[in-house]
């Protein structure tokens, strides 16, 4: 039986290149017998069970208990596919356990047949830009979005972001003006709508759904990828310290019910799109945000604030690119040091089974191999 070290060791290797089969538990149940009461003076005759003469009844002192249901180690072709996009190594540890759960493995099916013959955004490589380029423990803010925008070149797989030469739509527009009409902040529009300067300094720009097919707006929606953003947001819940939640609209409000503003710093507004940005206006979330970052958080630590002026695209298009270079060099060498780990792990003979203490009772080694 393999150790919980192996099984997660095994799983971060490539994430199942190297995995080992697992055994289907056993659905065999006791069966159930029941027992009649007889009178003194005329006993009834026992009716014995027809599994009796043939021998399926076993004796209680040789039955062996029921094996645990353990899930498998090893990924799907499916998902394997679908996250071959995410390269941050934190993020990949973090979620690890979710890529093995039935719902990501049907969302994963459905994505790959759905690309087959439609058009979905963003295009696989930007599916997980979003924790690419903010790793688990660099993040400082979490800007919650709804759904990728659904028109052509658009999507990139930040949330209210749009690709380097796309127009900015609507709601991004909005979010501009706030930022230039919030007086504590030193914003001036750019000439571009692409927000992966704030990713790089620890903005989380998360949608609850990370795809959509080209033109039609949720159509993505109850597919998987609710239930997968809900375990980000409960892992930055979890695991950090002093974050700063912007929780715009209904939708996103009800989704960040689950954090905690004990740990957490939690702003919430009317969302930016042009049917509720007059509620939007005036927030101040920006300039609110840099300034809880300054604060000390409960183990003593503040956090550097958000620049949140964008740079002109020329310079932001070379800012990616050696960006890229740099953590690509860095992706590499970490998938090789866990392939290299998950190798080990794998080769390594299992350790030799322990004598058998005289003196133990058979009954108390039953009872440690259940606890």
């Amino acid at each position: 039986m393999s150790t919980p070290q192996k099984k997660q060791a095994s799983l971060l290797a490539f994430f199942g290149s190297r995995g080992s089969s697992s055994s289907s538990p056993s659905s065999d149940a006791a069966p159930s017998s029941s027992s009649t009461t007889s009178s003194a003076s005329s006993p009834a005759k026992r009716k014995l069970p027809s599994s009796f003469s043939s021998g399926e009844l076993s004796s209680p002192s040789t039955a062996e208990p029921p094996k645990k249901q353990t899930r498998p180690t090893e990924l799907q072709p499916q998902v394997k596919h679908l996250i071959a996009g995410l390269h941050e190594p934190a993020w990949r540890r973090v979620l690890a356990n979710e890529f093995t759960e039935g719902y990501f493995v049907q969302l994963a099916k459905f994505l790959e047949q759905e690309r087959q013959t439609k058009t979905i955004y963003p295009p696989p490589e930007h599916v997980f830009s979003q924790l690419n380029l903010c790793p688990f423990d660099e993040v400082k803010v979490v800007i919650l979005g709804q759904d990728p925008y659904h028109g052509p070149g658009q999507a990139h797989g930040l949330a209210f972001s749009v690709a380097l030469g796309v127009t900015p739509p609507p709601s991004l527009k909005n979010i501009f003006k706030e930022l230039e009409n919030d007086p504590e902040v030193d914003f001036t529009k750019p000439d571009h709508g692409n927000l992966e300067k704030w990713a790089r300094q620890g903005v989380l720009l998360l949608n609850a759904v990370l795809t959509v097919e080209a033109r039609k707006p949720n159509s993505h929606k109850d597919k998987g990828w609710e239930r997968f953003t809900d375990a980000i947001i409960k892992a930055v819940n979890d695991k950090r310290e002093g974050v700063v939640f912007m929780l715009w609209g209904k939708y996103a409000q009800d989704k960040g019910k689950i954090i905690s503003k004990r740990k957490h710093h939690v702003l919430t507004s009317a969302h930016p799109s042009p049917f509720a940005a007059h509620n939007f206006f005036g927030n101040k979330h920006f300039s609110t945000a840099n300034n809880l970052l300054k604060q000390r958080t409960l183990t003593g630590e503040s956090k550097k604030p958000i620049e949140w002026q964008l740079d002109p695209k020329d310079v932001e298009r070379e800012n990616q690119r050696r960006w890229l270079e740099e953590r690509e060099a860095e992706w590499t060498h970490e998938e090789q040091e866990e392939e290299e780990k998950g190798s080990s792990d794998h080769d390594q003979p299992s350790p030799a089974p322990q004598e058998e203490d005289d003196e133990k009772d058979s009954g108390e080694e039953e009872e440690d191999e259940a606890a």
